[in-house]
């Protein structure tokens, strides 16, 4: 009877569908074939594009010789001799240094013996030698000491100048005060001196007075009382505050209740313990060691919490409570020192008074100094210059005409030396550049041209290699047929449907199936359990019946018969029953168990057959796979990106030709030729042509300079001009001077009166100030900060201030806190010491050294309050011993704020103050400016002198200063002939030449090969940028061949296998045949058929294992010996 497989096999054709398949496989190779080429450019050609654009070379550019020769003419233009140019104008040179040597240096020499006598003259020191020195110092030059003179003229007429108008005492005291408010330093008297301050201060609050109104006054005055309260009161009470209040603010920190509780808990804790140590109470030691580490515990806690708000800012604090009474004591008495006035009257007696001979006469003093006026005379008389002014004006005009002539030579030089650029200028025109240049630019274009074909001709077989590669793929495409196998296999699908239909089949099947599970029923319900039930039933019988004759006494003979009997049986089944189950085990092995894994192979070998039929399987590997790789191939690719790798070949290859080919190289000889012509053009610039004559100028005016010293004569001559000039300027700065300090002195005769009308204006603007205003207010609270600085009241401030601390410590007590837990501790330590050894003296000892109040860092807040309290205790003791001291020192009839309170008491006593302050500032005056008024007659008598003196300088002085023969004439005619000397200058001729080279050479540059060297490159880069892969092959172009490309690969798309075979077949495979695929599929039910008869060895292991068990007792209930012998003792 033929099998499933053999109807399958007859009935199902695959051919068809395999050749088929075949067949579309192949079309799909040659098309992903044809895209992998085109893909790497290979049916493109775009390797011999990228090879062709590589060879490109330019067109050479070559050049004319006669460019050359024509550059190399120009330089004849140029002269062979520089030399011969300057040496006109060098020859004239030679009769500066006779006319300068032989005529002009006995003139010289003959005006500076002259100079030298007057500088002797004016050099003369007549100054009073002192009786203590032995030798003057050397004087310093005339004209240096005449500086200085002049100097400290200015100085003294500008001091002069910027006094006040009217001059007074008193307008003079503001002036030296200083312009600003007098709370700024003066800029003319400096403050900082002790005696200076007490002199100034006073004055300068009376001047700032008179430029306020009243309520201006009002508001100084009152700020100045109230900045002193402010100083008593930090000095006195705020500073004692400053200390006492941050610890009060400290005392909700220190929770005292919570602090004196465990200082209780622990006092009461530790006296227990001593109590039940001594009664020897177990129960009691324990629980009181237990109470005294519970309060340590909540100490430690409570001490963390203290330590950073209690314990660290208290202990910057603790050391300013002890020193506050000191402290206070100090500052107030530095306030006082500071406002003790200095007394001036000393200083003042010091001074002493004014004899009758210290001032002389007037008369007197001119008579002194009458030997000045004489020496102006003897100086009028010594200048004579009239014979020297003649020869030194013809030397001048001598020299004049020399340097004209070398001006006219050198003009000559200007002229041939212009004349000569000019030629070249010609001759370099006439060169034909512009020609050359025509040329170059003519080949670059042709190169541009050449370059262009050549790229565009490797660009043609491209173009048609991409549109035949693209159209051919697209045919490749268009032969692939889903249709014809969607048929071969819709063929085949049917086949294998109408064997699975067959009803001779679907019997076989339910059969066999019935069959199969008749089979797994009776294994199901196979057990070895009622056989080995009556088995262990039997031995358990047998169990009994033994241990029943253990008790049962034996005659010898029966004893023996059952030992026997017993001594054939083993101790143990397994060796019997072990080799049993094995031979079970392989039957069922090798039998039933391979023929059930034969036939559970037969169905699958028919399910693996119809499943290879799969249409989405069969397609997925044959068509799918091939069709995927071919469509990601395409996908990823667009034709116009082959054309990048063109591109950057393209781009490589003209950077290898912008930087390799450069037209400027072919200007080579010409740029040589060229720079040659320049180089020597170079020869006959400014400096190349007049650097000899310059030299020989510069040689001639430096031989003359180094034999004739022209410039020292002219300085010693103006020198002495100078000198006689300065002497006469400074005679009347000094008078104008001297006057301006006669009307000063004038002007203070009657210093005593201006000043006292001085001191009685301030005053009266204190007389002004409003009653019970700010000033009265200012007064009054000045009394009360003085009465706050008494011991008494201080020493209430620190009780009240001190008064919570004092209560909360008071309250806490933590001195004798820590006294009492001290001797606590001292009390326990040989009692804990004296328990047995064990758990219970470890205890107690840990709980008693827990805490020691010995140690700060244990105590914490508990120590620093005893510290608090014994430092506020030391404080007030510390004040009140200092009652006596502060008393006398501050308050008493001496004190120091005695006199403070005196002033303070209103406003008449203020103003006495005042008065007496003022006073005592122009006391130290007084004598200073009665010493300034005697100083009157001798400034009279010098002011008579020095206009004495000036008159006559003036006299005999000024002919010789500005007539015909006078030293300024032949001072001018000295100088005209240096003049003329150092007037040969060829920095006009230099300018003039230079603008010229410049010019020409600038022309000649401009018509050199280089500018063009530099065009030809860029028209060359030029070139190259205009190559490009767009203006060879336009883009439209490439976008169609992209367009054309991209709907081959939509057709492709379209062509999909899976979707045109599997997924229209899928559905009718899994609908018609899977199901009938499913119900071939016997594995299940012959796999649980094999486990089942897999597992009945275990079974019978299992139940013979009880039967073992049951033996294993039997046997040892067998009856001993001891019974046999038993039993024939009582025979």
């Amino acid at each position: 009877m033929p099998t499933l497989i053999d109807n399958l096999a007859a009935s199902l054709d695959a051919a068809p569908l395999q050749q088929s398949l075949a067949g579309e496989v192949a079309k799909l190779q040659a098309a992903a074939e044809a895209a992998a080429a085109l893909a790497d450019g290979r049916s493109s050609g775009v390797t011999d594009v990228m090879a062709r654009i590589a060879a490109l070379a330019p067109l050479p550019l070559p050049i004319d010789p006669s460019f050359v020769t024509a550059l190399g003419a120009a330089k004849v233009a140029l002269p062979a001799d520089l030399g011969a140019l300057t040496s006109g104008a060098a020859g004239q040179l030679a009769g500066f240094t006779t006319l300068l040597q032989d005529r002009l240096a006995p003139l010289l020499d003959k005006a500076l013996a002259v100079a030298q006598a007057v500088e002797k003259l004016g050099a003369l020191d007549l100054r009073c030698r002192a009786d203590d020195v032995a030798e003057a110092k050397p004087t310093s030059p005339a004209g240096q000491r005449l500086q200085q003179v002049s100097a400290q003229v200015a100085t003294t007429q500008s001091m002069l100048q910027a006094l006040p108008q009217p001059l007074t005492a008193g307008s003079l005291l503001e002036h030296l005060l200083g312009g600003t408010l007098p709370d700024e330093r003066s800029r003319v008297l400096v403050g900082g001196v002790p005696l200076l301050d007490d002199v100034l201060q006073p004055l300068q609050t009376a001047l700032r007075w008179m430029r306020l109104d009243a309520d201006g006054v009002a508001a100084h005055l009152a700020g100045s009382l109230d900045a002193l309260r402010q100083r008593l009161q930090e000095a006195g009470p705020d500073r004692l505050a400053s200390t006492l209040t941050p610890l009060t603010a400290l005392v909700p920190a220190l929770r005292v209740g919570d602090v004196q509780a465990f200082a209780e808990a622990y006092r009461s804790a530790g006296e227990a313990l001593a109590t039940a140590i001594g009664a020897k109470a177990t129960a009691d030691i324990e629980a009181a060691a237990d109470a005294m580490q519970a309060a340590v515990d909540g100490w430690v806690a409570l001490r963390a919490a203290l330590d950073p708000t209690f314990v660290v800012p208290l202990q910057p604090l603790l050391p300013r409570v002890t020193d506050t009474s000191q402290a206070m004591l100090d500052a107030l008495l530095h306030l006082v020192v500071q406002l003790e006035p200095l007394d001036l009257s000393s200083s003042v007696a010091q001074i002493p008074a004014l004899r009758p001979g210290d001032t002389p006469e007037a008369d007197a003093v001119a008579a002194l100094l009458a030997p000045l006026i004489d020496l102006a005379e003897d100086l009028a008389e010594a200048l004579n210059f009239s014979a020297l002014s003649g020869p030194v004006g013809e030397v001048a005009e001598e020299a004049q005409a020399i340097a004209d002539a070398v001006s006219s030579a050198l003009s000559t030089l200007a002229i041939e030396t212009r004349a000569a650029f000019a030629g070249v200028e010609q001759a370099v025109a006439a060169a034909g550049l512009t020609t050359l240049q025509a040329r170059l630019q003519e080949g670059i274009a042709q190169t541009g041209t050449a370059l262009r074909q050549g790229v565009g001709d490797a660009f043609a077989p491209m173009r048609q290699g991409l549109t035949a590669a693209v159209d051919g793929l697209e045919q490749a495409l268009a032969l692939l047929d889903a249709a014809a196998i969607t048929a071969a296999l819709q063929q085949v699908i049917d086949s294998i449907a109408n064997v699975l239909e067959d009803p001779a089949l679907g019997g076989a099947i339910r059969e066999l199936l019935a069959t199969l599970d008749e089979v797994a029923a009776l294994l199901a319900n196979l057990s070895f359990t009622p056989v080995t039930d009556e088995v262990v039933t039997l031995i358990e019988t047998m169990t009994k019946g033994l241990r029943a004759l253990q008790s049962t006494p034996l005659n010898g003979a029966v004893s023996s018969m059952l030992d026997a009997a017993l001594e054939v049986l083993p101790p143990d089944l397994e060796p019997v029953t072990d080799p049993l189950i094995d031979d079970f085990a392989e039957l069922v092995e090798e039998g039933p168990i391979v023929v059930l894994m034969a036939v559970r192979d037969k169905p699958r070998e028919v399910l693996d057959q119809i499943r290879s039929f799969d249409p989405g399987s069969l397609v997925g590997e044959t068509l799918g796979a091939p069709y995927q790789q071919m469509l990601q191939t395409l996908e990823g690719f667009v034709p116009s990106s082959l054309l990048d790798g063109v591109r950057e070949e393209l781009d490589r290859q003209k950077r290898r030709l912008r930087s390799s080919v450069k037209p400027s190289e072919a200007l080579a000889p010409v740029n040589a030729a060229f720079d040659s012509l320049l180089n020597a053009l170079d020869g006959f610039s400014p400096d190349a042509v007049l650097a000899p004559m310059e030299a020989a100028v510069e040689k001639t005016i430096q031989d003359a300079i180094a034999a004739l010293p022209v410039d020292a004569a002219m300085s010693e001559l103006n020198g002495v001009f100078g000198t006689i000039q300065a002497l006469h300027d400074m005679l009347s700065e000094a008078s104008s001077c001297m006057a301006q300090a006669i009307d000063a002195v004038t002007a203070l005769t009657d210093a005593n009166a201006q000043l006292d009308a001085w001191r009685d204006a301030a005053l009266q603007r204190f007389d002004a100030i409003p009653a019970g205003g700010a000033v009265d207010q200012a007064l009054e609270d000045l009394r009360s900060a003085l009465q706050a600085t008494r011991h008494a009241d201080l020493l209430a401030q620190h009780d009240s201030l001190a008064a919570p601390l004092v209560v909360a410590l008071g309250a806490l007590n933590p001195a004798q806190h820590l006294a009492a837990m001290v001797a606590l501790q001292q009390r326990l330590r040989p009692l804990v010491a004296g328990l047995p050894a064990g758990v219970l003296r470890s205890k107690v000892q840990a709980a008693v050294a827990a805490f020691d109040p010995l140690d700060p860092a244990q105590t914490g807040a508990l120590r620093a309050a005893g510290q608090l309290a014994a430092a506020l205790a030391a404080s007030r003791t510390a004040m009140q011993s200092l009652q006596g001291s502060w008393d006398s020192l501050l308050h008493g009839a001496e004190g120091g704020l005695t006199a403070v309170a005196a002033s303070a008491a209103g406003r008449a006593a203020l103003r006495a103050e005042l008065k007496d302050g003022l006073d005592a500032a122009l006391a130290f005056l007084r004598p200073l400016f009665a010493r300034l008024v005697a100083a009157l007659a001798p400034l009279q008598g010098l002011a008579q002198v020095l206009m004495a003196v000036r008159q006559k300088l003036q006299d005999g002085v000024g002919d010789l200063a500005t007539g015909p023969a006078s030293f300024q004439a032949i001072a001018q005619a000295v100088q005209q002939v240096v003049d003329t000397l150092r007037s040969i200058d060829l920095g006009f001729l230099r300018e003039a030449l230079d603008d010229t080279f410049r010019a020409v050479r600038g022309q000649i540059a401009a018509l050199g090969p280089r500018p063009l060297a530099i065009a030809l490159d860029r028209e060359f880069a030029a070139v190259l940028d205009a190559i490009s892969l767009e203006a060879i092959l336009p883009p439209e172009e490439i976008a169609a061949i992209d367009d054309a490309y991209a709907g081959m690969v939509e057709q492709l798309r379209a062509l999909d296998p899976q979707k045109l075979v599997a997924d229209l077949l899928q559905p009718l495979f899994d609908e018609t045949i899977l199901p009938m695929v499913d119900a071939l599929d016997l594995t299940p039910v012959i796999d649980s058929l094999i486990a089942a008869m897999q597992g009945l060895d275990d079974a019978l292991r299992e139940e013979l294992g009880r039967v073992n068990t049951a033996y294993k007792s039997l046997w040892a209930a067998r009856p001993s010996s001891n019974s046999a012998a038993a039993g024939l003792a009582v025979g």
